[in-house]
C-alpha cells in the first residue's frame, strides 16, 4: 500500500520532503558555539556517560520530568559520533572526545539538532499519508506542503526538545490506527501499540493516544459488523506498555525519583511559568494558532473541517483523529503553564482538516465537473494562500537566530573584560567560561581543557537563582552584600521584566535593580533589535580597582538573610558555586567557608553532598591540613545520604591515608 502510493506520487511528494529537509537544515547551527536552548535530552544523555566518575556509564538518567526515549536516542547518537570522530582522527580517545565537548560543543549540537530535523521531515511525510486517508491524495499533498514550510514547525525542528519527536510518534500512531479502521489485522494492532508506546516514552501526554486506539477498534467493529474481539486492542495496549518500559525502564526501576520528579512537574503545570503570559489558556492558544502557528485562514478552515468530517459526515478516519485532538486540547487547556510548543502534536491534524475541507468541496458538483487542471490549480492556489501567514514570519525568525543578545554580550565581555574578573549573572544572561565548567574534572582533563581554551578568558561566575514556582523565594539572593567581591553584575530584561510586573510582591528585587542604576557604572547594554534574547546590561562595581584574581584580600562569603525560617532549596548549589569560584582562584579559606555555609542550609541532593565534601577536602589538602581532611571525611561519611556516596567517601579517605590522592575526586 505504501509502496504503491509512493510510486504514484513521488514526483510531487519527494520535492516537498526535500524542501522540508532543506529549510530545516538551513542555519541549523544558529548560536553555536554558544548554547542558547535548554537541550535537556542532549545534556541528560551526555551526563549518562559518567565522564570521570568512578561508576562510569549510568543508564539511569536520574531525570523524569519526561520519559527517557529521547535521552537514549541522543545517548546512542553521541556514541556513534564518538566512533566517527575517532575513525576520522578528530578524537584519539574518550578523554579527547570529552574535552572537545567542553571546549566547543558545536558538532554535538549539530548532531542533536539534525535528529530533530529528521523527526520534522518524518512528520511532513506522515501528514501526507494521514491527509490521503481523510480526503484523498491532493489533501495529503497539500497538507504535506503546508507542514514543510510552516515556520513554527521549522523552528522547533532546529531545537533539541521532546515535543517534536512526540509529534512524529503521535502522527505515526494515528496513521496505523487509521489503517486499523479499514482492515483489522493483528500486525497493525501491534504496530499501533508500539507507536503509542514510543509516544508515551517521549512525553507522558502521549498516553492520550489510548482514546483513539479504542475508538479505532470500535469503528472497525462497526464496519465489519462482526465479533468485537477485544483481545487485539488489549494486546495493543500491552505492547504499548512493554515498549514504554523498555525505552524508559528507570521509570519503574527508580520509581521513587520518578514520583518525586513527576510531582514537581505537575505542580509546575498547575501553577504556570513565572512572569510569562497570564491570559487564559484558551485565549493564549487561540492567539498562537492565528498568529505564529497557522494563521487565521488555516485556523478557521481547520475547525470547520473538523466539524464537517466528524459531525456532518461522521467519517471514521476523522473520528479517530478527533479522538486524540479534542482530549489533547482539553488537557492542554487545563494547564496554567502556557507554551505554544505544546500544540505541536495537533498542528499536523489541524493542517490536514484545513486542506481536507476545500479539497472535499472541489470533489463535489459543480466543481467536480471542472477540468482537472483547473481543480489542481485551485488547490495549489489554496495552499499558497494558507501558507502565506505561516511563512510570513520566516525572515524575522532568521533575524532572531542570526543575532542574540546573549551571544553578543558574551563576545563583548571576552574581548573587553580581563580574565580573572568576577561576574554575577542573572538568568538568561551570557554563557561565560568559568570554574563551574572545569571544577568536577580530573586534573589531567582540566589541564587539557584549559590548554584548548587558553585564548578564552576564565572568569569567576555566579548565577542568581530564579524560581518558576513561588518566585518570591529569590528575594534573598537580591542582596548586594552577597556580591561585594563581584567586579561586574549582568542584569537581564528577561528576569527584570518578570519582577517588574508585580512591584508589591518583588520589592527587594526591584530595589536591587535601582541600586545598580545609582551605585554602579553601566558599561554596556545589548538590545534585541529584532534579534533573539532580551535586554542585557553590564554594570561595573566601582569599589574595586583590580579584578578578583589579583586582589590581595577578598571578602568572605556572607550568609543569606532570610525573612522567614524556611529555605529556598537553592542554597546548597548557590554556596557550592560560590565556593568553586573562590577555590579555582586559590582563595581556599573562603572556599571552605562557602562549603560550610551550604551545609548550614541543608544538602538534600546526594551528588551535591558528595561534591561539597570532596571540594572542602581538596581545599584542606591544598592548605597542607591532611589530618584535618581525613578527620573531616571521617565525620561526614556517616552522614552520607546514600550507600554509594558513603563508599566513595570511604575510598577517598583511605587513599589519602595511603598518600595516593589529593582528595579532589
Amino acid at each position: 500500500m505504501i509502496a504503491s502510493k509512493w510510486s504514484r506520487e513521488s514526483r510531487v511528494v519527494l520535492p516537498i520532503l526535500l524542501v522540508a529537509l532543506a529549510v530545516r537544515l538551513h542555519k541549523i547551527g544558529w548560536g553555536l558555539p554558544f548554547v542558547l536552548e535548554e537541550a535537556t535530552p542532549l545534556k541528560m544523555a551526555w551526563a549518562m556517560w559518567g565522564w570521570g566518575m568512578p561508576a562510569g556509564v549510568d543508564l539511569n538518567p536520574h531525570f523524569f520530568n519526561y520519559p527517557s526515549l529521547t535521552i537514549y536516542i541522543h545517548f546512542v547518537a553521541q556514541g556513534i559520533l564518538y566512533l566517527l570522530m575517532k575513525i576520522g582522527g578528530l578524537a584519539g580517545s574518550a578523554a579527547d572526545y570529552h574535552a572537545r565537548y567542553l571546549v566547543d560543543p558545536t558538532p554535538f549540537y549539530y548532531v542533536g539538532r539534525s535528529l530533530s530535523a529528521l523527526f520534522g521531515v518524518g512528520t511532513v511525510w506522515l501528514t501526507w499519508l494521514v491527509g490521503w486517508r481523510i480526503a484523498g491524495r491532493w489533501a495529503g499533498i497539500a497538507g504535506a506542503a503546508l507542514m514543510a514550510v510552516n515556520v513554527f514547525h521549522v523552528s522547533r525542528s532546529q531545537m533539541i526538545e521532546v515535543d517534536l519527536p512526540l509529534t512524529f510518534f503521535v502522527v505515526l500512531a494515528l496513521w496505523f490506527l487509521l489503517r486499523q479502521t479499514e482492515r483489522r489485522s493483528l500486525m497493525i494492532y501491534l504496530l499501533a501499540g508500539a507507536a503509542v508506546g514510543f509516544a508515551v516514552s517521549t512525553k507522558y501526554t502521549g498516553a492520550i493516544l489510548l482514546y483513539p486506539l479504542f475508538v479505532a477498534h470500535l469503528l472497525a467493529i462497526r464496519k465489519d459488523r462482526g465479533d468485537p474481539n477485544w483481545s487485539c486492542p488489549v494486546l495493543s495496549v500491552c505492547v504499548a506498555a512493554g515498549v514504554f518500559v523498555l525505552t524508559s525502564p528507570f521509570v519503574v526501576l527508580d520509581a521513587g525519583t520518578f514520583f518525586e520528579h513527576i510531582g514537581a512537574e505537575r505542580q509546575h503545570m498547575r501553577l504556570g511559568h513565572f512572569g510569562l503570559d497570564s491570559s487564559s489558556s484558551g485565549i493564549f492558544y487561540l492567539r498562537s494558532l492565528v498568529g505564529t502557528l497557522l494563521g487565521w485562514p488555516a485556523t478557521i478552515l481547520a475547525f470547520a473541517g473538523l466539524v464537517y468530517f466528524t459531525v456532518v459526515r461522521r467519517q471514521a478516519a476523522a473520528l479517530v483523529l478527533a479522538a486524540f485532538l479534542i482530549p489533547y486540547l482539553l488537557a492542554v487547556l487545563t494547564w496554567a503553564m502556557h507554551a505554544d510548543r505544546y500544540l505541536l502534536p495537533v498542528i499536523p491534524l489541524f493542517v490536514t482538516f484545513a486542506v481536507a475541507l476545500p479539497v472535499e468541496v472541489f470533489s463535489k458538483p459543480p466543481a467536480s465537473r471542472w477540468p482537472h487542471w483547473i481543480r489542481v490549480g485551485a488547490i495549489a492556489a489554496l495552499v499558497v494562500v494558507l501558507a502565506i501567514p505561516a511563512v510570513a514570519g520566516y525572515p524575522s525568525y532568521l533575524r532572531s537566530i542570526r543575532r542574540d543578545t546573549r551571544t553578543e554580550a558574551a563576545k563583548w565581555i571576552e574581548a573587553n573584560i580581563p580574565s580573572g574578573s568576577y561576574f554575577v549573572v542573572e538568568p538568561y544572561g551570557p554563557e561565560l567560561f568559568g570554574p563551574q565548567k572545569i571544577s568536577q574534572l580530573g586534573s589531567a582533563m582540566r589541564r587539557k581543557v584549559l590548554e584548548l581554551k587558553k585564548d578564552t578568558p576564565n572568569y569567576a561566575v555566579l548565577w542568581v537563582p530564579m524560581f518558576q514556582v513561588r518566585p518570591e523565594r529569590s528575594e534573598v539572593f537580591y542582596d548586594h552584600s552577597l556580591y561585594e567581591n563581584a567586579d561586574y553584575i549582568v542584569s537581564t530584561g528577561a528576569a527584570r521584566s518578570r519582577y517588574a510586573k508585580e512591584p508589591a510582591r518583588f520589592r527587594r528585587q526591584l530595589a536591587f535593580y535601582d541600586s545598580l542604576e545609582t551605585g554602579y557604572e553601566k558599561i554596556a547594554k545589548f538590545t534585541p533589535a529584532g534579534g533573539g534574547g532580551s535586554v542585557i546590561t553590564v554594570y561595573k562595581n566601582p569599589h574595586h580597582g583590580k579584578q578578583f584574581s589579583k586582589r590581595e584580600e577578598v571578602a568572605p562569603p556572607r550568609p543569606l538573610r532570610h525573612r522567614h525560617s524556611s529555605t529556598t532549596g537553592s542554597e546548597e548549589l548557590f554556596y557550592f558555586n560560590l565556593g568553586i569560584n573562590y577555590e579555582i582562584f586559590l582563595r581556599l579559606p573562603e572556599a571552605i567557608a562557602s562549603y560550610d555555609l551550604a551545609f548550614r542550609y541543608g544538602v538534600g541532593r546526594p551528588t551535591t553532598f558528595k561534591n561539597l565534601v570532596l571540594r572542602k577536602t581538596h581545599c584542606l589538602m591544598m592548605l597542607g591540613r591532611v589530618e584535618e581532611a581525613v578527620g573531616y571525611l571521617q565525620t561526614m561519611i556517616p552522614k552520607a545520604p546514600t550507600p554509594g556516596v558513603r563508599e566513595h567517601l570511604q575510598k577517598i579517605r583511605d587513599a589519602i591515608r595511603r598518600g595516593e590522592t589529593s582528595g579532589s575526586r
